[in-house]
């Protein structure tokens, strides 16, 4: 602990220590793993963040870009923007036609907290069993 002298009083100072701070990803819905079913999807369409040990933040995503291949490498939907952490129609119902093998690439995930703002958070990829 630091103590400060200033006119003649001694100011007691406070004692900190640094915490490690966590990386925190986007995780859709309770699927924590990066191979899911398209069921799976459909119970918790929406994004949430997590740090890297996975408990839930109290930052929410409020945006971000999907994009689904097929195994080939073809396009199923290409760059759909939500402007919140849900899945819009459009997205659910390219998921529902995804078969085996397909690729969920979400990007330009952004996320708030009640105090500060995030920028942006690293890309989210899963695959459909």
């Amino acid at each position: 602990m630091k103590n400060l002298l200033l006119a003649g009083l001694i100011l007691l100072g406070k004692q900190t220590s640094a915490q490690p701070v966590l990386q925190i990803v986007a995780q859709l819905g309770t699927i924590k793993d990066s191979v899911t079913t398209v069921q799976k999807i459909l119970v918790n369409p929406w994004l949430i963040v997590v740090d890297e040990k996975k408990n839930k933040t109290h930052f929410t995503v409020i945006g971000f870009t999907l994009t689904i291949t097929e195994p080939s490498g073809e396009y199923i939907l290409l760059k759909s923007t939500s402007l919140n952490n849900y899945l819009t129609k459009e997205q659910i119902n390219s998921i529902k036609l995804s078969g085996s093998g397909s690729r969920l690439l979400f990007t330009d995930l952004r996320a708030t907290c009640p105090d500060c703002r995030i920028p942006a958070l690293p890309d989210l990829s899963l695959e459909i069993k």
